[in-house]
């Protein structure tokens, strides 16, 4: 996998109390050719733990979703989110966790004999830049809800 350099590296807390810490290589140990470590605590969940706090820690700061109540938190301080609001607390919050990179392109295209348009070149401009989404989702009553923060 290649490298990427991170600004904020994820801190799972599981209900038992044990924590997973994503370091700043982001190498699975599971499968360390193909996979981020975001696979590994994947796996211990599909092996039973539950996640109940999820963080994104960096550039000073810690971002905090609460897979118990639902709740948001930023360094330490409650964030209540406009939204749907739950008929009733759910059986569980599920996490919700990616990143989205971002990077501009200058691409140049011309038009052939056909009208058709080809290539003719694309390079980067500007840095590759990353926004970080965390957040969860549930069903009630066969309607699904989510809330989620972007952090960038």
């Amino acid at each position: 996998m290649a490298k990427q350099d991170l600004k904020y590296l994820f801190h799972a807390v599981f209900a038992d109390g044990g924590e997973f810490i994503q370091d700043p290589d982001d190498v699975s140990k599971i499968d360390p050719i193909k996979r981020s470590q975001y696979y590994d605590l994947l796996q211990e969940v599909e092996n039973g733990r539950v996640i109940r706090l999820f963080s994104l820690v960096g550039e000073g700061h810690i971002i905090t979703v609460d897979l118990g109540t639902g709740l948001f938190y930023f360094d330490g301080f409650k964030i209540l989110l406009e939204g749907d609001k739950l008929p009733t607390l759910p059986d569980k919050f599920t996490l919700i966790f990616y990143r989205q990179w971002t990077q501009s392109v200058n691409v140049d295209y011309k038009a052939n004999k056909k009208g058709e348009m080809e290539l003719i070149s694309a390079a980067p401009t500007g840095e590759k830049f990353c926004e970080y989404f965390i957040g969860w989702q549930c069903n009630i009553k066969k309607k699904n809800y989510q809330q989620k923060i972007a952090v960038s």
